[in-house]
């Protein structure tokens, strides 16, 4: 099942190893964690001139609740508030190990966008021969008022764009 999800994103996707907690799956008083660790082809890595750009599978955008949620607001405009089922967050982590004859050109900006209704964070690292990348994300309440609804679709539109954005390497 893990591996079938994760070639959503990307086909070259290896699944090599993964832990599921907790064990008790009905334990509704903790968060569902999936560590994945999976090797690639290297068809993440797309261009062919000096510069090229690195495309690294952000797992949380094909996992929980949490995107559901975004999927459902797709309304330009609201006559009554926008009411989602359940409050939800995701975060995570994700290393790319890459070789040594790789220079980062350029990283995406960090996001931060926080309210007490809704949270994203997104940053990228590189440390060694590492590409660190972090999301957290949540929806704090059920119910967001027309306006509120308007200010979400704009932090959805600005999150769609940071989502686009992709590491630049060269090679040496």
């Amino acid at each position: 099942f893990l591996e079938s999800r994760i070639k959503l994103i990307y086909q070259g996707v290896e699944l090599e190893k993964y832990k599921i907690t907790p064990e008790d799956m009905l334990n509704s008083g903790e968060n569902l964690k999936i560590e994945i660790e999976y090797s690639t082809d290297g068809g993440m890595v797309v261009g062919d001139g000096k510069y090229k750009m690195i495309n690294l599978p952000k797992i949380s955008s094909i996992f929980g609740v949490y995107n559901s949620a975004a999927k459902s607001a797709t309304l330009k405009d609201r006559k009554y508030p926008f009411v989602m089922r359940f409050t939800s967050a995701v975060e995570e982590r994700t290393e790319f190990i890459y070789p040594k004859n790789i220079l980062i050109e350029s990283l995406p900006e960090k996001i931060e966008i926080v309210s007490d209704k809704y949270e994203y964070k997104t940053e990228y690292k590189s440390e060694k021969n590492r590409i660190i990348f972090t999301k957290s994300a949540s929806y704090n309440v059920l119910e967001y008022t027309t306006k509120e609804y308007q200010v979400l679709k704009n932090i959805l539109k600005e999150i769609e764009k940071g989502e686009r954005k992709r590491v630049i390497i060269k090679e040496i």
